[in-house]
């Protein structure tokens, strides 16, 4: 079990980065916070093939590009744990680092590309507010935990984390439990509504 015990210092310094986000930093800095604020994998941010639409509600984006479907993937609609204008500022700064180049590569050779560099960043607290010995998959975990807590949800835990994740089965939903919230206090259901009707 991972235990954030100030969730709200976590998210608060993951906003900060991207709010100052420039091409400047360096690929850890700008990868981690978007990682932890759409839930997505360090793939899917770091391909320059995902897209992100804004909806009209500015905590939700159409995402397009999931990975792990097997040529079946569609769009679908995630919260975001901050508007869409700071997530879109960290992605925008992170896209103008890679160059266009990124989108040519395959989704082995970018992983492979950040997936070291970046972990070793995370290990030295470089995501102020994340717990010790966290590792980047964890990440898309606290995402659902802070989704699960700071949105109002129609559904059982389980179901929503297969949806806001795009799990086609619950029963892959099941490894998405090791993250604990300490202190939620009035961060929950601050975002109201999951998705409108």
């Amino acid at each position: 079990l991972i235990v954030v015990s100030d969730p709200a210092a976590l998210l608060r310094g993951a906003a900060a980065s991207l709010e100052c986000a420039t091409p400047k930093d360096s690929f850890g800095h700008l990868i981690l916070p978007l990682l932890l604020v759409s839930g997505r994998r360090l793939t899917e941010i770091c391909n320059g093939r995902s897209t992100f639409t804004p909806m009209p509600n500015t905590h939700r984006v159409l995402f397009d590009g999931q990975l792990k479907k097997k040529g079946r993937a569609v769009p679908y609609e995630i919260p975001l744990l901050v508007p869409f204008a700071l997530f879109e500022r960290g992605l925008r700064a992170l896209r103008e680092k890679q160059g266009v180049q990124v989108c040519e590569r395959t989704n082995e050779h970018v992983k492979n590309l950040y997936q070291g560099n970046v972990q070793r960043l995370l290990s030295k607290g470089a995501l102020r507010g994340a717990p010790e010995d966290i590792h980047i998959h964890d990440l898309r975990t606290a995402y659902f935990a802070f989704a699960w807590e700071m949105f109002v949800s129609p559904w059982s835990f389980s179901r929503t984390c297969c949806r806001v994740l795009g799990h086609e089965t619950m029963q892959e939903s099941l490894s998405y439990q090791n993250v604990r919230l300490e202190m939620v206090g009035n961060m929950r259901g601050s975002l109201g509504p999951l998705f409108e009707e």
